[in-house]
């Protein structure tokens, strides 16, 4: 249809801006949920490392 009206040109523009939008909304939305993502993977990591490090303590105080 928009090529026999001549407006080709002018739709594949709006095809390729409605992409692009699409796209930079689809990479704003991925950038913002790996932040919490990340955070809680590094929470995860210090509370790991914080129980390795507590466990032997617990342990010796309990035998004594």
């Amino acid at each position: 249809v928009a090529e026999e009206s001549n407006t080709l040109d002018s739709v594949l523009v709006q095809v390729a801006d409605n992409l692009e939008k699409r796209t930079a909304r689809r990479l704003d939305l991925m950038v913002r949920l790996l932040e919490p993502i990340m955070l809680l993977l590094l929470a995860l990591v210090v509370l790991f490392v914080v129980i390795a490090l507590l466990m032997p303590v617990i342990k010796m105080s309990s035998t004594i």
